[in-house]
């Protein structure tokens, strides 16, 4: 059950208190999986407090279907933008930077006019709006759009993010960045369910994984998409990295799935994880780390003398797909490079050292005594032995004993597990069999604190 009578009785208790000044809009950006959930929230903040004015605002066919007019003060589509632009608003350096994080639109004249013409849009439609909290994701070009808007006028925008290897936990973060948690200003509704740190990875993990496959692609292309990447260059690359990517399993041969190599003689491990792509925590949390064999290059530079790099490869890391480079991999005397299928988590002991970009992998181990670094600045760098590194400006890690002498391990997983729980909420914010996107939990407390915060008149 949603927790609605809580969320009615203290919505009730804020708006007594609440003086009299306009609320904060709440403007949703809608993308295709998220829209339902976002009906969802919508109804039970405008069931308890009608006064506050949500707008919505679809980049989509799927959210167009799926978004419930009804319930919207305002819904602007941005589908089709043929306002006129006259100069352009936005410089060519910042279209040029966010076509280049989009997945799909190439960086030609046409789209240049599209997106000055979607901010145009966007510009024109909340332009009238004193102040307003943006709640999106920013994994495509329009939704970043909407994020510069946001920033050019002070206003939040607000990112429901998964608390990474935290079990049915979420934090909003700030638009393009996990480097903090957004602290709740809200009480956060709890139905009591025991949480644990997990072992293994959480559920979507892996249902993101299927969805990856090839084959499973395959399958849920319809013949308009197919069109579509013909018409498209990135589109084309990407599917041409998935068919190499297909055709180049014997390459996994020559990959090892086991730390048994005689390059490991007198030596230190450390690991490098590659990072699924395209996907928004490398192409929008980290763009500058992209080329992730390049990243591979650099750490097997600057690692510390007797280190030897061990890479797990990715099977979903399609983005930037090279059999040059990966062939490169296999037969550098200083990489070690494993099979996607090798269990990491079978070999924590063997680790001397972590390196992730944000993967989840940098805070499990750090979580087990190993010295680890993200290459981008993610909320989990709060733990001690887990670290920012700045890959540019590195030239030797420098990983001493001492430095970790004061950790007492138990004692800071305890700190740190605290830490992310005081900064998220219950509830799963992805899809899962059980709940699709409209997990109770992850509706009541998203729906209570958007209230809380449009309600606060600053």
């Amino acid at each position: 059950q949603v927790q609605n009578s809580d969320f009615k009785n203290k919505s009730a208790e804020m708006e007594a208190d609440a003086p009299l000044i306009p609320s904060k809009h709440i403007i949703f950006v809608c993308n295709w999986e998220r829209t339902d959930s976002i009906n969802a929230v919508t109804k039970m903040i405008k069931e308890s407090r009608s006064e506050i004015s949500i707008w919505a605002l679809i980049h989509d066919d799927k959210a167009e279907s799926l978004l419930d007019y009804n319930i919207y003060d305002s819904v602007l589509d941005v589908r089709h933008a043929d306002v006129a632009v006259g100069e352009d608003i936005l410089s060519t350096v910042t279209i040029r930077e966010v076509l280049s994080r989009d997945r799909f639109l190439d960086d030609t004249s046409a789209n240049h006019i599209l997106l000055q013409r979607q901010y145009k849009l966007i510009s024109d439609w909340l332009a009238p709006v004193k102040n307003a909290i943006l709640i999106g994701e920013v994994s495509w070009a329009i939704e970043e759009l909407v994020l510069i808007y946001a920033r050019s006028r002070a206003w939040d925008y607000f990112t429901p993010s998964v608390s990474r290897s935290f079990d049915r936990r979420w934090f909003l973060a700030n638009g393009m960045s996990e480097e903090t948690m957004v602290s709740p200003l809200s009480e956060v509704l709890s139905d009591r369910v025991s949480q644990a740190i997990l072992s293994t990875r959480p559920q979507y993990y892996y249902q993101a994984l299927y969805d990856l496959k090839f084959l499973n692609r395959l399958r849920s292309t319809s013949l308009k998409k197919l069109i579509s990447y013909l018409k498209s260059r990135k589109r084309r690359d990407l599917f041409l990295s998935k068919v190499k990517k297909q055709l180049s399993w014997v390459l996994t041969v020559f990959m090892k799935n086991n730390l048994k190599s005689s390059k490991l003689e007198n030596k230190k491990l450390a690991i490098f994880p590659m990072h699924v792509q395209p996907e928004a925590s490398v192409d929008y949390l980290a763009p500058n780390l992209r080329d992730q064999y390049k990243v591979i290059e650099k750490l097997v530079e600057i690692l510390p003398e007797g280190y030897i790099l061990a890479v797990k490869d990715h099977p979903g890391n399609i983005h930037e797909f090279s059999i040059m480079s990966k062939l490169k991999l296999i037969f550098n005397k200083n990489i070690l490079y494993l099979k996607p299928s090798f269990n990491i988590a079978e070999h924590y002991s063997e680790i001397n050292m972590g390196f992730a970009i944000t993967g989840t992998l940098a805070l499990q181990l750090a979580e087990r005594g190993v010295p680890t670094f993200t290459l981008a600045r993610i909320f989990f760098n709060e733990h001690a032995l887990c670290n920012y590194l700045d890959l540019d400006a590195c030239t030797t890690v420098q990983v001493g004993e001492n430095d970790f002498s004061e950790v007492i391990l138990e004692e800071e997983n305890i700190r740190v597990k605290a830490y992310v729980f005081k900064n998220s909420f219950e509830g799963f914010c992805f899809s899962t069999e059980e709940h699709g996107f409209r997990d109770p939990l992850y509706i009541t407390n998203l729906s209570y604190e958007l209230a809380h915060r449009a309600s606060l008149r600053y």
